[in-house]
């Protein structure tokens, strides 16, 4: 699998045409529909690259079909040239896709799903070991809105819809995407009213329910192809339990690719957004590869768990852990944000293991100082 790893982006990557940011979110939506991408490059006046335009971050944002692009564009780094390489980028910056560039304009874009089918193991574990769990689908009754903010929530393409204790069929994002954006749009040409976001938003999610969908059992191995075009996962008695999706497999199965030269752990973000795991696993990565440089890391985790909510609000408590070859640091913080929480631990811990290497370097300065002077 080592040597895939080292393969060009020409096997993953995806061509597509590029937005401007005078472009309109309907026109985002419904390219990401039509090529089922999670994300689409976006560029200047000059055709220069300046960013992208996710499924996460439009149906986040809330914004209006005819809103500009220049308003949701989010600033990410193209992807490197070899496929594992591309891959942990796509990890690091917590974004389900990256755009390929020639001459600083994009080509075309690589995702975790594309990726995966690039450089992922012909063979992948029981589902259950790389799904991302589903505490309770959607019902058919639920507004779309409710559709939305699960998929935002749990940074999934794909949700589950059950009623009377079977599994109905699946929303994902794309649909809701269109539904909300460029249904409006249809309605006008045609003469009917046409209705605005919130009114689409304030509909019932069987409307867009969909019945031709993957089913995955928990303890089977999935295929390939079940993880790229999305999968549910179900228990013995066919109730969804979890969803296949790409990201979160790439990051459960190539997890192994920064922990062969850092040994880190990170639990507890499968529920956040991908920009707030992208932030969580980055600033972990740098503390480590700052330890790594100054001491002999033997293992570094990071614990992230909901304490409480207020409303829709949740507070965060996180805590790490540095064992090296001489000691332990930890630090613990808490916080409304989890992305604050996990940053605040991770300074107090680095601090510790800072004031450690300080104080030996003292020790021996002195030690030096005492020899030095009993041999003049």
């Amino acid at each position: 699998m080592m040597e895939r790893l080292h393969a060009p982006l020409e096997g993953a990557l995806l061509e597509v045409e590029p937005l401007s940011l005078s472009d309109t979110v309907s026109r985002a939506a419904s390219r990401m529909e039509e090529a089922r991408l999670p994300v689409v490059p976006v560029v200047d006046g000059d055709g220069r690259y300046v960013g992208l335009v996710t499924y996460i971050g439009l149906l986040k944002s809330r914004l209006s079909s005819q809103a500009k692009l220049a308003k949701a564009v989010l600033k990410a780094p193209p992807a490197p040239g070899e496929a594992g390489e591309a891959l942990k980028a796509v990890l690091k910056a917590g974004l389900p896709g990256l755009a390929v560039l020639e001459d600083g304009s994009p080509v075309g874009v690589v995702t975790a799903g594309s990726l995966l089918a690039a450089v992922a193991p012909e063979r992948l574990p029981a589902a259950r070991e790389i799904m991302r769990r589903v505490l309770a689908p959607l019902s058919p009754g639920d507004k779309v809105d409710k559709a939305r903010k699960v998929i935002v929530k749990i940074s999934s393409p794909l949700v589950p819809v059950a009623s009377k204790g079977r599994l109905e069929g699946v929303v994902d994002a794309y649909r809701v995407l269109a539904f909300i954006y460029t249904t409006p749009l249809r309605r006008s040409r045609v003469g009917e009213v046409s209705g605005n976001v919130e009114y689409f938003l304030g509909q019932p999610v069987g409307k867009i329910v969909s019945d031709s969908y993957r089913v995955v059992h928990l303890d089977g191995s999935p295929r390939l192809e079940d993880v790229e075009e999305g999968a549910v996962v179900v228990n013995q008695q066919e109730w969804p339990v979890g969803v296949l999706e790409p990201y979160v497999v790439a990051r459960r199965l190539f997890a192994a690719l920064e922990e062969r030269s850092l040994p880190l752990r990170v639990e507890g973000v499968e529920g956040l957004d991908f920009f707030e795991q992208g932030l969580i696993w980055k600033k972990a990565g740098d503390v480590a590869s700052a330890v790594a440089r100054r001491g002999r890391l033997l293992e570094m985790s990071v614990v992230l768990k909901e304490r409480e909510k207020a409303g829709d609000r949740a507070r965060y408590d996180a805590s790490v852990t540095i064992r090296l070859d001489r000691g332990v640091h930890t630090g613990k913080a808490s916080a409304w944000n989890p992305v604050e929480a996990v940053e605040d631990a991770l300074d107090i811990a680095y601090e510790s293991f800072s004031k450690e290497k300080e104080r030996r370097r003292t020790r021996r300065i002195e030690r030096a100082r005492r020899r030095k002077m009993e041999w003049e």
